[in-house]
């Protein structure tokens, strides 16, 4: 029998250990969001763009993700690194008082209802980040991906010893880099969590202000309907181990947002400076989410287009439209060209698991190789637990829209809502003919064409997540 006060001392022993790592994992979140503000900031001098809190931590994940890679190629995501990016960022924090204060008065200007909303959020994600690990993939080859980066600098082939360490995420050394130091026991419990708040941090703003019917703009309406899988995230999502699939589609809707801002000239009022930094931004967003997860590339393919297209409507003077051309062209290229490298030392291949433009190198995964482990991706993605003819064709069909009919959050409700916007859309066309064509629809291009190769290549519904809210 079970004395009752064994019972009691278990139970308060629980909740101390409970309490104390998430007390530690709030810790950690101020330190890294921190050193990311301080990051961004020296980004958003060099782009000489606003000191706006929110830019400043995207720009500085992007740049902390591209360092991190860089270094990879040389040397292992060791203490060094992760002890430079947080001096580099604290001395950038600490040495702009423009952005200091940019931020103290985005929180002075939170009403009481908003704070208490953020900080039971907050609460919530990090009770959630201190429990245990149920990501599948962070078991399969996510957890083992970190130990080699901490161990070794980028080993050529090392995809030919597991297939799945050919999947080039550069989510991974942002995990690596934590395994060091005091925050070593909270390697896999810190970026998707922050993230997720960062997320609420955005969604509630512009649903206090449509609230208060301060605001009735089609980003904020966009950013209220984001409230629906940040619940899902919040009380459900994977928010500890190395999940692509949420970061990937956090950064993949707010470029999205960014991109609606920009189109429906929303920041007219202020100028086409602040235009200009939502489209950089997004820029920037949808660089480091095809980082993060290959599955955004068409979306972010087809949406850098249109920001280009955009940017020329701003009539900026000749020098200051080269200018931000430029910036706009150099910022997936300092993203994107240090993650091709690493992709190409792990399996010959610069968008592993695709066969495209593999190197001749005699650590090159074999073609038969790449191809079985993508259609394995696709067949898991159609028919999960099926063989791989029984996920070609079009048997897959019937059994994937049963499936995914019953995913209500994943599925029903974004496309229900989707039909209700085309609706709505439809509906004021007669009153702004000109607004529907071109800036209220140009933004759904890239979602669209996104959905139809998502659904072509490999339709789960984790993959697409972004895509599918994105509508």
């Amino acid at each position: 029998m079970i004395a009752p006060h064994s019972v009691t001392i278990s139970f308060l022993t629980r909740s101390m250990i409970l309490l104390t790592l998430a007390s530690s994992v709030l810790g950690g979140w101020l330190l890294c969001a921190s050193a990311l503000l301080g990051i961004g900031a020296i980004a958003l001098r060099c782009l000489r763009l606003p000191m706006i809190p929110i830019n400043a931590f995207w720009l500085g994940l992007a740049a902390s993700a591209s360092i991190l890679e860089v270094y990879h190629l040389v040397r292992p995501v060791d203490s060094a690194i992760g002890l430079s990016l947080l001096v580099f960022g604290i001395a950038g924090l600490a040495s702009n008082r423009a952005l200091v204060g940019a931020l103290l008065g985005d929180l002075r200007r939170l009403d009481r209802a908003s704070i208490v909303l953020l900080l039971a959020i907050l609460a919530i994600l990090a009770v959630r980040s201190s429990g245990p690990c149920e990501h599948y993939d962070t078991g399969l080859y996510g957890a083992a991906t970190v130990r080699w980066l901490v161990s070794y600098p980028a080993l050529p082939g090392l995809a030919n010893l597991h297939g799945r360490f050919g999947f080039n995420s550069a989510l991974f050394p942002l995990v690596a880099v934590l395994q060091h130091g005091f925050l070593a026991p909270l390697t896999f419990r810190i970026i998707e969590g922050l993230l997720v708040f960062v997320a609420a941090c955005l969604i509630v703003a512009p649903c206090v202000r449509l609230l208060h019917r301060e605001s009735n703009s089609p980003s904020d309406w966009f950013a209220a309907v984001l409230l629906i899988p940040l619940t899902f995230w919040i009380l459900r999502g994977d928010l500890v181990g190395t999940n692509t699939d949420l970061p990937a589609s956090i950064l993949s809707l707010f470029a999205i947002h960014y991109i609606f801002r920009a189109f429906n000239f929303e920041t007219a009022l202020i100028g086409a400076t602040s235009t200009t930094s939502d489209l950089l931004v997004a820029v920037a967003l949808l660089s480091l989410a095809v980082t993060f997860k290959l599955s955004t590339a068409v979306l972010a393919t087809i949406a850098w287009g249109l920001i280009l297209y955009q940017l020329r409507s701003l009539h900026l003077l000749s020098s200051d439209n080269k200018r931000v051309y430029n910036r706009a062209l150099v910022i997936p290229l300092l993203v994107l060209t240090p993650w091709i490298a690493h992709g190409l030392i792990l399996s010959g291949y610069p968008a592993y698991p695709s066969s495209v433009l593999g190197i001749p190198v005699d650590w090159r995964v074999p073609v038969e190789s790449v191809n079985l482990v993508r259609a394995g991706v696709r067949a898991w993605a159609r028919a999960p637990f099926s063989s791989l003819e029984a996920a070609t064709g079009f048997h897959w069909l019937c059994g994937w829209f049963h499936q995914a009919r019953a995913d209500r959050q994943g599925f029903a409700l974004p496309l229900l809502i989707a039909a209700l916007g085309c609706f709505s859309i439809v509906a004021t066309s007669r009153h702004e003919q000109t607004r529907f064509s071109t800036a209220r629809c140009a933004p759904l291009f890239p979602v669209v064409i996104g959905l139809g190769s998502w659904f072509y290549l490999a339709p789960a519904l984790r993959f697409g997540e972004g895509l599918l809210w994105g509508l």
